[in-house]
């Protein structure tokens, strides 16, 4: 409820005015008590039969006055020793000095002198002043009783004005008994409260604020679901603000009575549970729990601490925040002060997960755990050692024994090293590995040694691989543990990759003993299994016998370092049976970047040859088969870029390129056409002879692709009719008049060839037109258009007569027209309509085929997306033939093509072509459709429109478009589309009733996050003209949207407007009202104005 509508009975005809309802509530918020003394007064102030009025007002005058000075003074008394006994003397504090002090102000202070002035007359009126006299005159107590209410006024009669009051309280370092009676009332107001709680800084609060109940666990805000704006809400607790703070200076300035009360509030709140036994899950709380943990002492933090971490990774809102506390302070707080009891307990509790449904989660996300080895790993080894690993080892054991992971198959983790490559190295598998790992080469290798030992002898390969990477990582000191198990190592494929790294490292080092054992382990590795002989091999000896020399030879690459006779004639004798290169040895798969393709020979020493010598080198070119080496796409792509540097010098010879790979002269031809674009010269005669003796050529037409090969008929066939299109385009460089006959000899003969397609996929517009029938037909229209532009012709004869006459053809097809002819004729409608206006009339609803959807909507799809102007001519087509109406029911594929049809019917209302009181208008029939993708475009489209749109227009629009919606008014997806409309207060002059109640309406939804900053720009412009309105509809936001810092300083704008033209009232109001919903940002601009005693 706004203030301006609360009413307060006093009896059956007084009500308090609303200067009255603002004192009143703000001393409610001070007190009951207090309150009432002053509702009593209005009373006694307003009954005529009182007799001793003056003396009663007086009276509860001061007892209001003395409450509020006590409990805004801070109390404190001068105490002095008297000389001469030595007794402590406290002297007490003036009247004046006791107001100055609940002000924070000097003796010479304006308000604080009518305050001294007004209440230093209650004492003379509030007793008797002779039993045998009259009683004094009624007016002298109305006139001190009204001074009083201003006073009060301006103590507590707003917002801003009581805030004053807090900030007196806030400087109390400890908090008196008045102070601690007051505050339940003084924070019932979740703005104030908010306020207090930021604003309060002393420590010294602390203990009595927990003895107040104010930190009892309970008070901990629940998420709750926002059932208007239909999400989860989790509240902040705004006491943990001034909670920090004092955490904070007690760190700075110990005390240990603060910490001991900090503890006792934290452990309360942790271990909280309502009598079902449930917590509560406020994931914000939580996380200033964690903080305000790790800050204490090393004796104080406790196993239940730890246990609560558990708890609070487990929240339903994200644990984001609080993984990254733990791994970047908790964890390091727990190391430094050598907490290895906690420590290991929050260990478990890292590497821990949830299981549900035979699968498990982790309860860290993968970059808070990765974060978490590679800051934290050192400190862990130093401090936890092999217990740390034992925690980690316990964790896999389970997952591997509930089969939840994949920790033993080798293409899962592909190496214990760290390797970049790996795209999966953040997962959960990876991780404890490399912690395990990273923990054990840290460690004195005498406890490494004992761990590796119990390592090999695990039955699960991966706890083998870890052990076989430390040993190489350690050869020197461990070799003898390697050496002393009597186990072929090789003969274990999952142990491959750390078995080879090892040999390959350490090679060096071997006895001729060792080396001997490596060859026999080589030699007698099984390497096949005899379903992989049968299923892959077929039992092919041959083979088997090729793949296992190469795998042998793989394995003695390893050596090769040791110059081994033996080893280099075992590998000469492989190599001998199998030549074929190793390229990765010691892991059967990887990764490899792709560097595209590459080109045999640079641009520069292509273009050195001649035309002759480049076509021999193209056609003798063959790539090797190798992803690394020069490939016909790298070669193809380089003599494209030499002809479009150099067209001049390819076309003056073309003949040498008639024998060269189709792709090469697709190529030659877009490197031309490219040239021709950047308005490069070249022989077009050439290059039409050219093409003519390419496509004349039977074997050109009946040439074979496969499918999903590249059809490069096709690509010589766009790239003819993309060079004849730059070439009909009006520029220096386009192709001679002389060229007519020519240019249309070839695109009849192409128009021969080509064959429409067919389509089921999206953006058929664009595939259309870029099909080969699609190119030929756009090259048409581009030719037929400087055909008519240079003959300068009638409008029956611009079109030449073989080009119209296959555009007839098409369209007239038995099996209907071809979808490529409607996406190219929606496209160039203006220009075929140039070329013959009747022809394009009389077609108009062959081209816009209503009965055959898809024709229809690629041809209009086609129309709307590329008119960047709306011809009023197609506009009445469209109209006429109901293709409009139509477009309003159709759901068109393709997002563009909706937002362009409602824009152009948008430009045809703006133009007057369509009107808003005839019922069967499009612009009527696209409204109370209710689409909402086509209200919301309108809005948008028409509040893009500033400049030209006017108020006859946008008014009935508006109206319209809320009429309409008025049935829909509980729907929140036509909510998002209301409260769109409050941008179009920007399109008018003025903020009349109508326009105000639609604004309104509007921001009831403003909740939805509209352009809220673009409207508050908009409406600091009506502001002048009608500043109530505009103060109206700030209010009426302020309890409804979430303000950033743009949107704040926008209706700062808009107050500081309202101040200057002397509309405080209204200014203060809007004040008033968005500190009340915690936003301040207004208090200074309030105390600016603020006008003292008012």
């Amino acid at each position: 409820m706004k203030k301006n509508d609360m009413k307060i009975i006093l009896n059956d005809k007084t009500l308090l005015n609303p200067e009255q309802i603002d004192v009143y509530n703000g001393l409610k918020s001070i007190g009951n008590e207090i309150a009432s003394f002053y509702l009593d007064g209005v009373k006694i102030y307003e009954n005529e039969e009182l007799k001793t009025k003056s003396y009663l007002l007086s009276h509860i005058a001061r007892e209001i006055e003395g409450g509020l000075r006590d409990i805004l003074s801070e109390g404190k008394r001068d105490v002095q020793k008297c000389e001469m006994c030595g007794q402590l003397i406290v002297e007490r504090k003036s009247h004046i000095e006791s107001i100055c002090e609940s002000l924070g102000v000097d003796k010479e202070d304006y308000f604080a002198k009518e305050w001294f002035k007004v209440s230093t007359k209650f004492h003379k009126y509030a007793h008797r002043h002779g039993a045998g006299r009259e009683p004094r005159e009624e007016y002298l107590g109305k006139e001190i009783w009204k001074d009083f209410e201003r006073i009060l006024l301006a103590l507590v009669g707003n917002f801003y004005n009581l805030l004053d009051r807090v900030d007196r309280i806030l400087k109390h370092e400890k908090p008196s008994k008045k102070i601690l009676e007051v505050l339940p009332n003084l924070l019932k107001l979740k703005a104030r409260e908010y306020y207090f709680f930021k604003n309060l800084k002393s420590k010294y609060w602390l203990g009595s604020l927990k003895e107040k109940g104010y930190f009892n666990p309970e008070n901990n805000p629940k998420t709750y679901k926002d059932s208007q704006k239909d999400y989860y809400v989790t509240p902040y607790w705004i006491i943990l603000d001034y909670l920090r703070k004092v955490v904070n200076d007690n760190l700075q300035k110990p005390n240990q009575k603060i910490t001991d009360i900090l503890v006792e509030i934290v452990n309360s709140i942790i271990n909280y549970r309502d009598e079902n036994g449930r917590r509560i899950d406020n994931h914000k709380t939580d996380f200033i729990m964690v903080r305000i943990i790790r800050t204490f002492p090393k004796e104080k933090i406790e196993k239940q601490h730890i246990d609560f971490i558990k708890v609070a990774l487990q929240t339903n809102w994200g644990s984001s925040l609080l993984q990254s506390e733990i791994v970047e302070y908790f964890i390091p707080k727990l190391i430094k002060d050598k907490n290895k009891e906690c420590l290991l307990y929050l260990l478990e509790i890292i590497f821990s997960f949830q299981e549900k449904e035979n699968k498990y989660t982790p309860l860290m996300e993968k970059y808070h755990l990765k974060e978490f080895i590679k800051k934290n790993t050192p400190g862990i080894a130093e401090l936890c050692g092999l217990e740390a690993v034992g925690v980690a080892i316990n964790k896999m054991k389970y997952l591997i024994k509930h089969d939840y992971s994949d920790f033993n198959n080798r293409f899962s983790i592909y190496t214990i090293e760290d390797n970049a490559k790996s795209s999966i190295k953040e997962d959960y598998e990876y991780q404890i590995i490399y912690f395990i790992r990273d923990v054990l080469c840290l460690l004195d290798i005498d406890q490494t040694r004992g761990k590796v030992e119990q390592l090999l002898a695990e039955k699960q390969p991966i706890f083998i691989r870890i052990a076989i990477y430390i040993i190489n990582k350690n050869y020197q000191k461990l070799n003898d543990i390697f050496w002393g198990i009597n186990r072929n190592f090789i003969n274990e494929e999952e142990l491959k990759h750390e078995m080879y790294e090892l040999v390959k490292n350490n090679c060096r080092l071997f006895t001729g003993e060792q080396v001997e054992k490596m060859i026999n382990w080589i030699e007698k590795a099984s390497y096949l299994t005899s379903e992989i002989k049968h299923e892959h091999f077929k039992d092919n000896q041959e083979d088997i016998k090729k793949y296992k020399a190469l795998r042998k030879k793989e394995w003695l690459t390893a050596l090769l370092e040791t110059k081994n006779e033996k080893v280099l004639e075992k590998y000469n004798e492989y190599n001998e049976i199998n030549p074929k290169e190793i390229t990765h040895p010691g892991i059967d798969f990887c990764f490899e970047d792709w560097q595209g393709d590459k080109s045999p020979i640079s641009k520069e020493k292509l273009l050195e040859k001649t035309n002759k010598e480049i076509a021999e080198y193209l056609i003798k070119f063959k790539e090797e088969g190798n992803r690394k080496s020069p490939s016909i796409s790298g070669l193809s792509y380089m003599f494209r870029e030499g002809v479009f540097e150099q067209p001049e010098r390819f076309t003056d010879d073309l003949n040498p390129f008639l024998e060269i790979p189709r792709i090469y002269q697709s190529d030659i031809l877009s490197g031309i056409t490219r040239g021709c674009r950047e308005n490069k010269i070249f022989d077009w005669k050439r290059v039409f002879v050219f093409i003519e003796q390419i496509i004349s050529v039977d074997n050109f037409w009946k040439e074979q692709y496969q499918k999903r090969k590249h059809n490069y008929r096709e690509w010589i066939i766009s790239e003819i009719l993309e060079l004849i299109k730059e070439g009909s385009k009006d520029k220096k460089n386009a192709y001679d008049l002389k060229f007519f006959p020519r240019t249309e000899k070839i695109l009849l003969k192409l128009s021969s060839k080509v064959e429409p397609k067919k389509y089921n996929a999206d953006n058929i517009v664009n595939k259309a037109i870029n099909s080969s029938l699609g190119k030929l037909l756009s090259a048409m229209v581009f030719y037929s258009f400087r055909y008519a532009k240079k003959n300068k012709r009638k409008n029956s004869e611009r079109w030449p007569k073989k080009i119209k006459f296959y555009f007839n053809k098409i369209l007239n097809r038995k099996d209907n027209p071809p979808i490529e002819l409607g996406a190219v004729v929606g496209k160039y409608l203006p220009s075929i309509y140039y070329l013959d206006k009747e022809w394009t009339v009389a077609n108009f609803n062959k081209i816009f085929n209503k009965e055959i959807q898809q024709l229809w909507e690629v041809a209009f799809s086609s129309y709307l997306f590329y008119s960047k102007t709306i011809y009023k001519e197609f506009y009445i087509l469209f109209k006429q033939g109901n293709h409009l109406l139509k477009g309003i029911v159709t759901d068109f594929e393709e997002e563009f093509s909706e937002k362009h049809f409602v824009q152009h019917i948008c430009l045809a209302y703006l133009e007057g072509w369509e009107k808003l009181v005839d019922s069967n208008s499009a612009i009527c029939k696209l409204i109370e459709n209710k689409k909402i993708a086509h209200l919301e475009e309108v809005i948008s489209f028409i509040g893009r429109k500033k400049d030209s749109v006017s108020i006859e227009a946008i008014k009935p629009l508006w109206e319209k478009i809320i009429n309409v919606l008025e049935d829909e008014i509980n729907n929140t997806k036509y909510q998002k589309v209301i409260v769109k409309l409050i941008n179009w207060s920007s399109l008018v002059d003025e903020i009349d009733d109508d326009i105000f109640d639609w604004i309104r309406l509007s921001v009831k939804y403003i909740y939805l996050k509209p352009d809220i900053y673009s409207f508050l720009k908009g409406l600091l412009v009506h502001t002048e003209k009608t500043p109530k309105r505009v103060g109206s509809i700030l209010i009426e936001m302020a309890d409804k949207v979430e303000l950033y810092p743009p949107d704040e300083e926008g209706i700062k704008k808009i107050v500081q407007k309202l101040y200057e033209m002397g509309q405080k009232d209204v200014a203060d109001n809007v004040s008033d009202i968005y500190g009340e919903n915690s936003y301040y940002f207004l208090q200074d601009l309030h105390n600016k104005y603020k006008v003292i005693g008012e």
